[in-house]
Order: structure tokens, then C-alpha cells, then sequence
């Protein structure tokens, strides 16, 4: 498969939102200095008032927010700056003086005290990010700020895992044909930051950057054990691997030795011996800094809390919670007498329990999902789309709100002091011993209006209430509201700038700068298109009459489909990203499958998605001991029918496919006769196909290995069926974990998710 150009997936690769971004709003002045914005396509695009200013857009649809992003560009040496950093996830670096910023619009350093966005070593300044909308981790940095890591795509799911010194900007290639990030990065640091462990096809690695005593170059030879990078927790120099029920204890000494041997040695010493499997696809665990205990997340739902001590607890109960319903996120704080658990929930709410004295005990729900708490254990951040709200927290006791309004990320600097990232600004707020807090402007997230002053050289921007001004080195500071701003102009004596509405990859427009000294139009940015190898295009035959499988080919909308057969495994995962998206799909249920989960059909009904039928049982209709009648057909649409009105209340669309795909002519016709339209498929990525289905029907392909099939077979109408719940027979990967880099790709080609009633 041929290499992606770099440079231009550092933005598409971050828009799994689906999000795009339009420049606005180009301003140049007489010295040939230009200002612009850009806004992603979830915002209203940027507008020019009456007297010329220039106005940035604001939420128009639900999703990812991203305010304004200020751009300055002196155009006889065509550099571009940004000016604002808007906060998606912010980390800290050089021993807390510096942040790491990171959004659709590009990863940036912003010094802690204050100042403008700057290009990071090794990443392009614009196009340098890999965040994702909603959360997912895209660049992992060392715990000392000195090394970075990431993944450079060179497929729709897989790319070479990539160590950046942060320092030099030099660039190390650990290991090809990782899989992309999605929800969690591929790559876990020791607390010690000389190692970290990796995870590749299912198998974990170690990676050192020790220059004295470098890793061996074969990888077999740094083989640690299987597993996804979810088996694995570090607590200082040690690390936790969870395998099957067995939970062992690495010292980052033993990597080196024992790695050669991995195929007949343990990777370390047995720590204890859950009473459960631990499956990576699902479960999660977090362990205790000083190695105590670790709490282990069973499919987000059940949360147990398992002591590390001999003898080990064996058949004894271990305290434990059950969720009234799956967590989207969990945030597991760490304190000298035990441990809180905090739930986040699709809808913005949380819950949270302590564990003490050997049992959980529910707390008052925090305002917000989101928490961190400050060095030495008093403080507690809890942030969301309300605000930032200061809780004391042994006593779990708010104290003050610190920001109102949105806030995306937070991170401590210190005990008493941290910066919160909110939509409008990044802001460092000292803390009083009484919890009181002094706030100082680090940067502008975004802005509102901007232009250059009447008289001078600043640059002039309203964020929220406020007015800030600088001449583009010196960090913002708040000003008096201007009378007026100089007005726009799109020329100097030197450049006409201009937007050209056409599409560059993610670019829905592109500045384009016309030299009037000389001869030459070009665009402020590359122009760089996607470069994919595509599959012969097979058109999987429709089946009988009367089967839609797919939409027009002319069309650029494609529709995802999820059949729920047995459990809902997968599915409140999948409703959380299609939901962070901004996307409307397909889901297939049948009856026995509402009936045994009625809150799961409640959900997605909820959630505003096309429901169809799967029939009343998941029976395969080709099978010779079913009698195919219309009777026989329309009764057991009629019986899923009215499980899921008696589960939501609502009655599902007139769509449907049998279990499997089975159709045939009688049963198109028979199904129609009820006022059904059947629906086909005409990509099977084969996430069906388990371990015992390998051996007659073909091998189980990776999630990565999947996603890349379907994006070669993808064309205009395309419906692309996914598999929910666990698979009779195991799976190593399921799709539906990776669904966020299936629908990245997808929106990234170009094509719009709808659901099977929006085809044309």
C-alpha cells in the first residue's frame, strides 16, 4: 500500500469528527501582514460585519467545538503562525514550563507563563496533529516532557509508530504496521520515562531510549507477551500484565533479561489470580502508584477492586460496583487511604465511590466526568461543559467554581496552581490556601472579532467580553475595547490574497496569494490529495429481486449498519462515538435480542437512529428445517415488532434484513407482503468470522486488516454492516472497537455516513 503524504495527514488524520475546516475572514495590511481564520464545518464559518471587521463563527450543529483559530502570516517569507490554541487536550512538557496543545487545528507548545503558539520539533506547525475529537489519545508524551510519541498512518488503520525527542525534533521509527490510535494510543510509558510498552497485532513489545544500552533491533527479541496495550498499567519502574486471570508484576530490569526467553518464561512474578478472564477487546485496569491494588473495569460496567498482597484474596469476594449502566470513561484517583472511582455517562453526568476500609461507598455525583487531582491530594479539578468546579478532596466538598462556560482540558502545574483550557481561553489560576483562585491569561483559545488597530502595528482581538491586543511575538494582553479597527482590505501594494472555493483534502476552501509584483497565483498551504490503493472494485451480487444493497453509485453517502444478535457488547461504545461524530446510522435487532435487552433498544432509540428488524429470533432462514411461509415470515416480524414497542414506546421502520443475510426469493416476497423492504450488503468486512469459523471459511482478519479492505472496496451507496456483541467462538479483535477509525476513514474519503433510509 503506497505511503500517505505525512505532511497532509497530520490534519486529516485528526477530523474523525468529520469535521472539515473553511478559512474566512482574510484581512491584509498595507505591509503586506495577513490575518485569517479558520473554523471546522461543524461551526458557522467566520462573517464580516457592516463596518468590515472581521467575525468568527460560532456553534451552528452539535458537535466537536472548536472556536475561531487566529492566523498571521507575513507574506513575503509565507509563514504562517498561529495565534490562538484551542485546548482539545493539553499535556505538560519540560518539567511542567511548557504545554503540549492539541486540536483539529494543529499541536502546538504554549509557554506556561504565557505567550503565542509554537511549532513543536518535529511536527509541522499547522498541520501537526493527531488529535481526535471526543477524546482520543493521538500523541503520548514521556512523563519527563522529553520524548513524544505517535503514530504516522501510511494506511486507514495502520501506520509506523514514531519516537520524536522533543528537544531536537529527531525522529526514530520503533516499529511498522501499528494500528492507529482510536479511543487509547498503542504505547504506554514507565513511570521513569526510559521505556515504554507497545502493542502490535496483538502482541506486546518494550522500547527503550537508553542511547547507552539501546533495544535489540529484531522486535522478537523485545516480545514481553500477548495482549492489547489495555493489559498493561506501570506503577513507577514496574509494570502490571494482566493475561487471562493472571496478573503479574515486570520490573523494567527483567525486560532485558527475560525477553529473549519470553516463549517458556514468564514475564515476571505472579502478583495474583483474578476470579475472571481479563479480556483486553473489553476490560481495562488501573493499578495503584506504590503497587498496593489495582481496580479492574469489566466491560465498563463492573468495577472490582482486587488488593495486592499475599496471600492472595483467592474465592473471597472483592468489593465491587455495579453501574446502572455503562461508563463512557472512568477516572480511577489514587490517595494514601484507598482509592475514588469516578463513572462519566454518555449524557454529561457522573458517579463516584470511594473505596475505604475494604468496601466501595457511593459520594454526591460530581457536577462533571472529567477529574484530576493535584499533587499532594488536597485539591480535585472536576471539569466538563458547565465549567471547572474546585472540590476539597478528602472531604469530597465543592469549593468554588473557577471557570464557567465549557472547558475541554485542565492539567496541574503544581500543587496550588494549574491551567484550565476552556473554548475562549487557556488561563493559569494560583490557588489560595482557602481555595480561592488568581487567574492569568496563558493564551486565547479562540476568537470572536479581529482586525488590526486604527493606529499601529497590533493585532486586535475580542475573545468573549474581553479585548486583547499584539504585534504576533509578544503574548496577548487585554486592551480597552477599540473605537475602530483598520478597515479590511484583501490587498497590499505587493499581494492580493482571495479564497478559492475548492476542496484540498480537508480544506473546503483554500487561501490562495496572488503576486501583483510578479507573475504567480499559488495557495498558502499545500495542495496535497489523499493517495489510497484501492481494491479491484468487486460488486457483490444484490441476490433476489427486490433486495437493496446498495445506494446510487453517483452518490457520496454511504450507510453503516449494526446487527445486534446475542448481548450488547459493543454497542454503548459505538453509540458514544457515532453521537461524538454528528452521524445517524442503522441498527438491526431482533426480537429475542429487545426482549432480553430492553434498556439497549430504549438507548438506541433515543439516540435517533433508524431501527429495522432482524426478525424475531437469530436463526439462519436458509437452514432446511425451516418451513418459509408468509405466515412464518410475517409472524416473526410482527413479534419483533412488538418487543420493541413495548421496550421504547416507538414502532421500527419498515426495513429489515434476515439473521445472517440469508434471503431468498420467498423470503423477499413474504416480507413485502408485510410491508417490509429488504436490505443486503455490498461489503462484508468479516468480522463475523470467528476463531472457530477460520478453519472452514478463511482466516480472522485484525480490525486494521478489516478497515483497510472495506475502505478499498468502498463506493457511493455502499452499506457496511457491523457485528455487535461478543462472537460465539472468541474474536482476537472485534471491528466494532475500532469503529472510530472506520468512520474517520470514511468521512475523510469524502463520503457522508447517513442511515440505509437516507441512500439515494
Amino acid at each position: 500500500m503506497k505511503k500517505i503524504p505525512f505532511f497532509f495527514l497530520l490534519v486529516v488524520f485528526t477530523l474523525a469528527s468529520g469535521a472539515e475546516i473553511r478559512f474566512s475572514g482574510v484581512d491584509l495590511s498595507s505591509d503586506s501582514r495577513l490575518l485569517f481564520s479558520a473554523v471546522s464545518t461543524a461551526e458557522k464559518p467566520p462573517t464580516v460585519t457592516a463596518s468590515g471587521t472581521a467575525v468568527a463563527g460560532g456553534p451552528a450543529v452539535p458537535g466537536p467545538a472548536a472556536g475561531g483559530q487566529l492566523f498571521f502570516s507575513v507574506l513575503p517569507e509565507l509563514s504562517v503562525a498561529r495565534l490562538s490554541a484551542f485546548p482539545e487536550k493539553m499535556t505538560l512538557l519540560d518539567g511542567g514550563r511548557t504545554l503540549l496543545i492539541e486540536s483539529v487545528f494543529g499541536v502546538q507548545s504554549l509557554p506556561v507563563s504565557g505567550g503565542l503558539p509554537r511549532s513543536v520539533p518535529g511536527f509541522p506547525s499547522f498541520t501537526g496533529s493527531f488529535a481526535v475529537p471526543g477524546g482520543a489519545q493521538t500523541i503520548v508524551s514521556s512523563p519527563d516532557g522529553n520524548w513524544l510519541l505517535f503514530v504516522e498512518p501510511t494506511s486507514f488503520a495502520l501506520g509506523d509508530l514514531i519516537l520524536v525527542n522533543n528537544k531536537t525534533g529527531a525522529r526514530t521509527t520503533v516499529t511498522r504496521a501499528a494500528e492507529r490510535p482510536g479511543r487509547s494510543f498503542p504505547a504506554s510509558w514507565s513511570g521513569d520515562s526510559r521505556l515504554f510498552i507497545y502493542s502490535k497485532s496483538g502482541k506486546l513489545y518494550y522500547y527503550t531510549v537508553n542511547t547507552q544500552a539501546p533495544p535489540p533491533e529484531d522486535e522478537r527479541y523485545r516480545f514481553v507477551g500477548d495482549g492489547s496495550i489495555g493489559s498493561v498499567n506501570w506503577a513507577g519502574e514496574s509494570f502490571y500484565y494482566l493475561n487471562g486471570s493472571a496478573l503479574y508484576r515486570v520490573h523494567s530490569a527483567e525486560l532485558f533479561a527475560k525477553t529473549p526467553y519470553s516463549g517458556f518464561l514468564d514475564p515476571g512474578s505472579l502478583a495474583g489470580k483474578i476470579p475472571f478472564e481479563f479480556d483486553g477487546e473489553f476490560d481495562s485496569f488501573r493499578a495503584a502508584p506504590d503497587g498496593r491494588a489495582v481496580i479492574i473495569s469489566k466491560n465498563a460496567r463492573n468495577f472490582f477492586y482486587y488488593p495486592l498482597k499475599q496471600p492472595f484474596p483467592g474465592g473471597a469476594p472483592l468489593p465491587y460496583i455495579m453501574a446502572s449502566r455503562a461508563a463512557s470513561r472512568y477516572t480511577v484517583i489514587w490517595d494514601g487511604n484507598g482509592a475514588t472511582v469516578i463513572l462519566g455517562f454518555r449524557d454529561g453526568t457522573a458517579a463516584a465511590y470511594r473505596i475505604s476500609g475494604g468496601n466501595f461507598t457511593e459520594l454526591s455525583a460530581p457536577p462533571y466526568p472529567q477529574a484530576a487531582l493535584s499533587p499532594g491530594g488536597k485539591w480535585l479539578l472536576v471539569w466538563g461543559d458547565g465549567g471547572a468546579v474546585l472540590f476539597d478532596y478528602p472531604a469530597w466538598k465543592p469549593v468554588q467554581t473557577l471557570v464557567s462556560g465549557k472547558v475541554l482540558s485542565c492539567v496541574w502545574t503544581g500543587g496550588g496552581e494549574l491551567v484550565i483550557g476552556s473554548e475562549d481561553r487557556v488561563e493559569r489560576i494560583r490557588l489560595e490556601p482557602d481555595g480561592t483562585g488568581k487567574s492569568e491569561l496563558v493564551c486565547l483559545a479562540s476568537v470572536d472579532e479581529y482586525g488590526f488597530e486604527q493606529r499601529g502595528n497590533r493585532v486586535l482581538a475580542r475573545s468573549g467580553a474581553s479585548w486583547y491586543g499584539t504585534d504576533g511575538i509578544l503574548p496577548w494582553t487585554e486592551v480597552p475595547p477599540p473605537q475602530a479597527l483598520k478597515e479590511i482590505s484583501p490587498a497590499s501594494a505587493l499581494f492580493r490574497v482571495y479564497l478559492e472555493e475548492r476542496r484540498s483534502g480537508v480544506f473546503v476552501n483554500m487561501p490562495m496569494v496572488r503576486n501583483l509584483s510578479g507573475v504567480g497565483t499559488f495557495p498558502l498551504f499545500p495542495v496535497i490529495g489523499i493517495e489510497r490503493t484501492a481494491g479491484e472494485r468487486r460488486e457483490n451480487p444484490a441476490g433476489p429481486e427486490g433486495v437493496f444493497a446498495h445506494g446510487s453509485r453517483t452518490s457520496k453517502k454511504v450507510a453503516v449498519c449494526f446487527d445486534l444478535y446475542d448481548d450488547d457488547a459493543g454497542l454503548y461504545s459505538a453509540l458514544d462515538i457515532l453521537a461524538r461524530c454528528g452521524v445517524k446510522a442503522s441498527f438491526f435487532l431482533n426480537g429475542e435480542f429487545v426482549r432480553r435487552y430492553p434498556e439497549a433498544a430504549a438507548e438506541i432509540a433515543a439516540a435517533g437512529h433508524e431501527t429495522g428488524s432482524m426478525f424475531s429470533v437469530p436463526i439462519d432462514l436458509s437452514d432446511s428445517r425451516f418451513r418459509i411461509t408468509k405466515e412464518f415470515i410475517t409472524r416473526g416480524l410482527a413479534r419483533g415488532e412488538d418487543e420493541y414497542n413495548k421496550a421504547t414506546g416507538k414502532e421500527l421502520s419498515l426495513l429489515w434484513h434476515p439473521p445472517w443475510y440469508s434471503v431468498s426469493p420467498e423470503i423477499v416476497l413474504h416480507a413485502a407482503s408485510a410491508g417490509y423492504r429488504t436490505i443486503g450488503r455490498d461489503i462484508d468486512p468479516g468480522d463475523w468470522i470467528s476463531r472457530d469459523d477460520s478453519r472452514r471459511v478463511g482466516t480472522e482478519a485484525s480490525a486494521a486488516q478489516m478497515i483497510d479492505a472495506v475502505m478499498d472496496s468502498l463506493q457511493g451507496g455502499s452499506i457496511i454492516p457491523i457485528r455487535l456483541g461478543v462472537m460465539p467462538g472468541g474474536r482476537s479483535e472485534y471491528l466494532f472497537n475500532k469503529l472510530e477509525l472506520l468512520v474517520d476513514a470514511i468521512l475523510r474519503s469524502g463520503y457522508e455516513i447517513v442511515p440505509v433510509s437516507g441512500l439515494d
